[in-house]
């Protein structure tokens, strides 16, 4: 009796123990480090939950809950260190949002880095990612419509509320932008949904310029996501920016992961007729210098 006691045990414990659950790191903000050694955390690699996370003073972490049913994201703020079980269940409900409608079976897929059969895209990036056409079209419709509109004087709804600033290597506002400083990007996401951000910067002559990298090549902007009610300075993407005078830069705030290069294309010649409606669900501003 005593014998299949202990092995009952040894049984539950090894249940247990193997289902230990793990995050995928779907992107970082600032520094953050775990374990006994403080190591670096890295994107795309898995934490185990009783693991202990340090979140330094600016950092974010978004993990990707890869055994939840609907799939989310899970944004962790709190500065310190803390076990990673206990961080996840102090975060708000509320921006644990479903990641993607798609299906458990393609975010499967994306995270591993697999090339879905039914796509021609490398999948292998930061946390994974899937951007379809569609998408694409819509978000291109969208910022054309917007920018059509607010050059005619009209006022248009935003439906995600951001705010931009961009400031120079003194860390000041800048209200004017020259070939000869350092320029980073701070945008808030004042929405409870994950955001992806980037800005189009429009010169006078038409010739645009997106200040924040996209990753053509591996098809994922994870690194471009703006967690609910927070802020985010791109401080690794500081660039030297040259705007002549009359310039603009218009903020665009997606809810889904798009590819953001299809900006480039000429307002002038989209076709709203063509099966693709322009919609507000986007966040989006014009700032001139």
């Amino acid at each position: 009796m005593k014998h299949n006691i202990l092995i009952l045990t040894l049984l539950l414990l090894a249940v247990l123990t193997c289902d230990a659950k793990e995050y995928c790191v779907y992107t970082i903000y600032g520094k953050v480090t775990c374990g006994k050694n403080n190591r670096t955390v890295r994107v795309k690699e898995y934490i185990d939950e009783d693991e202990f996370v340090t979140i330094h003073d600016g950092g974010c972490l978004i993990l990707y809950d890869e055994r939840n049913d609907k799939g989310r994201r899970i944004a962790l703020k709190e500065i310190g260190r803390q076990r990673l079980k206990v961080l996840i269940e102090r975060a708000d409900d509320d921006c644990m949002e479903n990641f993607m409608s798609f299906g458990k079976k393609l975010i499967a897929t994306l995270i591993s880095g697999k090339t879905p059969a039914n796509t021609d895209r490398d999948m292998s990036s930061q946390g994974g990612s899937y951007r379809a056409n569609d998408d694409n079209k819509v978000l291109l419709a969208s910022v054309a419509n917007y920018h059509i509109q607010c050059n005619r004087g009209y006022v248009t709804e935003v439906r995600y509320p951001i705010t931009f600033t961009i400031k120079g290597s003194n860390g000041d506002v800048a209200t004017r932008l020259d070939n000869n400083d350092l320029y980073t990007i701070n945008v808030t996401n004042g929405s409870k949904e994950f955001l992806y951000v980037n800005a189009l910067l429009i010169k006078p002559d038409g010739g645009k310029l997106l200040l924040l990298p996209i990753d053509t090549g591996n098809n994922c902007c994870a690194h471009l996501c703006v967690p609910p009610y927070s802020s985010v300075d791109f401080s690794q993407y500081a660039r030297f920016i040259s705007a002549p005078a009359g310039s603009e830069i218009m903020v665009i705030a997606s809810p889904v992961e798009v590819d953001f290069s299809i900006l480039y294309q000429d307002f002038d010649t989209v076709d709203f007729g063509n099966g693709v409606v322009p919609t507000t669900h986007i966040g989006c501003i014009i700032q001139h210098y």
